[in-house]
């Protein structure tokens, strides 16, 4: 899983448009910023993913906002993570508490 550096996070799209399928469940109809993870796109609340990670507040302030591109009326950020680790830190991020599943232990016999 990314340690979700600056250079990682803090690229905005500026490419031509791809498709993209909303997420299944981090895609809010009231969220206020788009998230791009290669052809997948989260659509979140800033506030509440930029309160647990100072990194993530970085990406998303409005300085970094102000030149995103808008194409659903909210800005778009690109990461270069993997949806499904972004998928899992957004888990972790709405989802107090929730811990990773460990991975399954062989029984010994």
């Amino acid at each position: 899983m990314s340690d979700l550096t600056s250079t990682e996070l803090g690229e905005i799209e500026r490419s031509g448009e791809q498709a993209i399928t909303p997420h299944d469940t981090f895609y809010f109809e009231d969220g206020n910023v788009e998230i791009v993870c290669g052809d997948t796109i989260f659509r979140v609340h800033s506030t509440i993913i930029s309160f647990s990670s100072s990194k993530l507040r970085d990406i998303l302030s409005p300085s970094m906002l102000l030149n995103a591109p808008m194409p659903e009326g909210h800005p778009r950020v690109t990461v270069s993570d993997s949806a499904e680790d972004f998928a899992v830190l957004l888990k972790m991020i709405y989802t107090p508490g929730w811990v990773l599943p460990s991975p399954k232990a062989n029984p010994v016999s």
